[in-house]
């Protein structure tokens, strides 16, 4: 899990997957126009910045008309006490993926963070954590039958009931929420892939239902990416099979 930070710092997680297709040089990581470090397939960098527009980027070239420091860069106003996970793109776009942090966090758990480069970005910042946001990752499950009938996106009277109640369960378990994680059904009860047009009105209507029961929509993510069971789980009536049921975490 990734801890954290306090409300005058922003932290970035800048990676790069053992992905099929991988550039075998290096990725020159640049913190507004400043090096930082080079990452190989595998690796990681983490650090933080004050809160505020910065530019961020990955070069896998630096020849002698090198534009690199200032061109292709991904620019973001990034907020405090948030942490961004970003991926370096392996067919040579500079700019990197944002990527969510569930998805981001499965791909951590198999790479390693990279420190030795010495770093020459001015901007980076050392990193405080805030503790008293920091709360073990709870989990909780709802049948998919349950929220919608079958081919339909519009939640039925029983979805609806069971998104107040996990919303309340919620708020209930955790001190403070900073994030929650909806991960989509996304297979009928046969398996075969749903629609993709259903998928999003779907999760749009979850998300929907969650922020009308008084979660905050900035910290509510939807995903379909698969991900290994947390420690705790909490089902919102029975649990259902991972194919016929929404998980969703909180921490």
């Amino acid at each position: 899990m990734t801890l954290p930070v306090v409300e005058n710092l922003t932290q970035i997680i800048y990676y790069r997957e053992h992905a099929e297709f991988t550039q075998t040089a290096g990725a020159n990581i640049y913190v507004d126009g400043q090096f930082h470090t080079s990452l190989l397939p595998g690796g990681y960098t983490a650090f933080c910045l004050k809160p505020g527009p910065h530019r961020l980027g990955a070069y896998f070239t630096q020849g002698a008309i090198y534009p690199g420091k200032s061109t292709h860069l991904y620019e973001a106003n990034l907020q405090g006490g948030q942490t961004y996970f970003l991926r370096v793109n392996e067919y040579g776009v500079t700019e990197p993926q944002a990527i969510d942090r569930i998805q981001a966090e499965v791909s951590l758990q198999t790479i390693f963070r990279q420190s030795h480069m010495l770093n020459r970005a001015s901007s980076i910042q050392a990193c405080a954590y805030d503790r008293d946001r920091e709360q073990e990752k709870r989990q909780y499950s709802i049948d998919i039958e349950v929220l919608f009938p079958p081919g339909s996106s519009a939640l039925s009277e029983a979805g609806r009931e069971a998104l107040r109640d996990l919303a309340l369960t919620i708020r209930q378990d955790l001190n403070r929420i900073n994030q929650v994680s909806v991960l989509n059904q996304f297979h009928d009860q046969q398996g075969n892939a749903l629609p993709e047009t259903l998928l999003k009105q779907r999760a749009k209507a979850i998300r929907n239902q969650l922020i009308n029961n008084a979660l905050p929509s900035s910290l509510i993510a939807i995903s379909s990416q698969l991900q290994p069971d947390a420690a705790h789980q909490t089902c919102i009536g029975e649990c259902a099979s991972p194919q016929q049921r929404i998980v969703v975490y909180a921490q």
